[in-house]
């Protein structure tokens, strides 16, 4: 006796009973708005909720068809025991186990799942002595959210949600007598599978009811219709959002707040159905869009796939290059910084390669490397923030590492330049998608083969990142960006700006600093600058030397000997020379000139100019001419042989030239 005792107080309450049911993982908006319900392998949905929230006939009817005696017992219903034991001894199997309420909840939580008289006496003690430690309420809370309703849903307000589409605290009485039947036999009673066998145990519900005093007889006549079983399946919205969330936190439980926000979320959809839709194209099928806040990271958006793989104009300048997305300057520049520092920059700004630098070479400047969207908007972020690098977040509750990677003023310049639109002019034309009133930088991007292509920018609040193509990576038909994607993407921005502010001018200060250059070479403007160029610089960085030396004296811009193929193609549309090939290119060789009777002298000239930067000297017939105020040589014509001659940086060229007189 005294070695029962101990053991019966020695018998700890199991793990299982002390933490609270988990509950279906449920995730809602930044405002608190259910986004999606996702099943677990314990539950298709279970929704946890205190006593009061199951509505006031659930816990009565359920409490009168399992346990009738609940509220007398101490856990054990020894008067319902003795009656199963005879039951069990005459059949000589268990065919009946009286268990209370109690027990079942040490069976629910523990996983017993088949009989036996050793196990049956184990959910007796368990049960002897929770009712010790538990109120009466908190077992029956504990019980019924634990209890399955068939179908895997588990829990009162689970089952009012799939059957009814209403929380549980609205049962009616016939849908608390419906629900409290299923846990007897879930998968024979399934409403959606087997209606009239739920239908029949409803009807006996009722009568047991009306023999317990529960309802009476008038009220079961006016039940005797089963309530109507509807069928609500798992909510699940935004599910490009919703997959990542769970990839990202496997260990989620119970309700979670997100940062996305479900108004933007559907009407990005809206806006990404309907661009579809008016590109009304075979070869272009999807597209995706990410929106990311700018001071906190928060995805407030996410549409489509999150995965994306990624005519050259000559003479262009840094800020040329930048807003019309061209390639050859982008290399350069690569070969300027070396490819490994520059891949392990774009690492740091939170781009997560899948592979190495050896696995895509010094073409991933161009695109070549897969990157997800999301790690491109987070980026683009990042310079809208001024040079601060941080993930971006998909849970209200997360704390990204914030790291500086770039200066203030270094992401100013690079801003300043996404949001002129004369600099991308040359590419997409004034009237693109891109060309908004505001202030608001925007970049463009199309992979090679036309597979997919891309655009991303962002206003003072908000990133916006769009893809546009195939996820089986069938190519677009000649397609670019500025089509593709870029319509999409200023649509959504058309959208934010409703609210959000367009970017400030970037401010001068001591480590900021402006200068007019001259637009073709980016140094300081000369005479020979047909344009010029209000430009950003850091301090220290700003260009000093004048740009005089860059052109020949026929104002036609000299390039190192690495472009003399280029120079002499037809690609050659801006006459640029070669610096090392000096020459005289006016006059032309052998030119042969008429002196006219009627105009007068002064109006008979010809300029001297040369493939050559910096001073030259002039000499005709070895007379050394002046030049004029604004250091351009002019020669008067006159009949006869001429042999002219120019001369600098110690090299010379001539050219003999014929003039012939008037002729009365």
């Amino acid at each position: 006796m005294v070695l029962a005792t101990a053991i019966i107080w020695w018998l700890p309450i199991p793990d299982e009973l002390k933490k609270p049911p988990a509950g279906t993982l449920t995730l809602l908006d930044c405002r608190g708005r259910e986004i999606a319900e996702l099943a677990s392998p314990e539950a298709r949905t279970q929704f946890p909720v205190p006593l009061d929230q199951m509505g006031p006939w659930l816990p009565r009817v359920t409490v009168a068809l399992e346990d009738r005696r609940f509220y007398e017992h101490r856990g054990i219903d020894w008067r319902a025991t003795a009656a199963a034991c005879v039951r069990n001894l005459r059949s000589r199997h268990i065919i009946s186990g009286a268990s209370t309420i109690t027990q079942q909840l040490v069976k629910l939580a523990t996983g017993r799942d088949r009989r036996s008289w050793s196990r049956k006496l184990y959910e007796s003690i368990v049960a002897w002595k929770l009712e010790r430690r538990w109120s009466k309420k908190r077992i029956l809370a504990e019980y019924l959210n634990r209890t399955s309703y068939s179908n895997r849903r588990i829990g009162p307000e689970a089952a009012a949600r799939a059957y009814f589409d209403k929380p549980a605290r609205d049962l009616t009485l016939s849908e608390a007598v419906f629900l409290a039947g299923l846990p007897q036999a879930p998968t024979r009673l399934n409403p959606w599978r087997r209606p009239e066998e739920a239908t029949r145990k409803y009807a006996r519900s009722l009568a047991r009811l009306v023999d317990l005093g529960v309802i009476t007889r008038d009220q079961q006549s006016l039940l005797a219709q089963p309530p109507k079983i509807v069928h609500v399946d798992l909510l699940r919205l935004a599910p490009h959002f919703v997959d990542p969330v769970v990839a990202r936190n496997p260990g989620l439980r119970g309700t979670v707040r997100t940062t996305l926000d479900l108004d933007l979320q559907t009407t990005i959809e809206r806006l990404v159905h309907s661009h579809l839709s008016a590109l009304n194209r075979h070869d272009i099928t999807q597209a995706a869009v990410v929106v990311v806040e700018n001071a906190t990271g928060a995805i407030r958006a996410m549409v489509g796939s999150e995965n994306y793989a990624v005519s050259q104009i000559n003479g262009a300048t840094q800020r040329e290059a930048l807003g019309c997305s061209l390639n050859v300057p982008a290399v350069f520049t690569l070969s300027q910084l070396g490819a490994r520092p520059a891949f392990y920059q774009l690492e740091k700004w939170g781009f997560d390669f899948p592979q190495g630098l050896a696995d895509y070479g010094a073409g991933f400047v161009l695109g070549n490397a897969e990157t997800r969207l999301v790690d491109l908007a987070a980026a683009y972020a990042g310079l809208a923030r001024g040079g601060t690098t941080m993930r971006a977040k998909f849970l209200t509750a997360e704390h990204q590492p914030i790291t500086r990677i770039a200066s203030t003023e270094a992401t100013a310049i690079v801003t300043d330049i996404l949001c002129d639109n004369d600099a991308r002019q040359k590419s997409f034309g004034t009237h693109s998608p891109l060309a908004f009133e505001q202030r608001i930088a925007a970049k463009t991007g199309t992979s090679s083969g036309f597979r997919d292509a891309w655009t991303v920018g962002f206003d003072k609040e908000h990133t916006v990142a769009v893809w546009a193509g195939n996820f089986d990576g069938h190519p677009m038909r000649n397609t670019f960006a500025v089509r593709a994607a870029t319509p999409l993407w200023a649509a959504v921005m058309q959208e934010l700006l409703r609210r959000d502010h367009p970017l400030d001018p970037p401010m001068e200060n001591e480590r900021l600093v402006r200068r007019e250059i001259c637009k073709t070479t980016g140094l300081l403007p000369s005479r020979f600058s047909l344009a010029t160029l209000s430009e950003l610089f850091l301090a220290g960085t700003e260009p000093r030397e004048d740009s005089a030396d860059y052109f020949a004296s026929d104002g036609k811009l000299l390039l190192p000997d690495a472009y003399s193929r280029w120079c002499a193609s037809r690609d050659n549309t801006i006459g640029a020379h070669v610096r090392s090939d000096f020459r005289i290119t006016n006059p032309p060789r052998n030119a042969r000139y008429q002196i006219d009777p009627v105009l007068p002298p002064s109006q008979q000239m010809i300029e001297l100019t040369a493939a050559l930067g910096g001073e030259v000297k002039w000499f005709v017939n070895s007379v050394p001419l002046l030049p004029q105020r604004d250091g351009r040589f002019f020669w008067r014509l006159a009949a006869g042989e001429w042999n002219v001659r120019a001369v600098g940086r110690g090299q010379f060229a001539e050219e003999k030239i014929t003039v012939e007189g008037t002729t009365d």
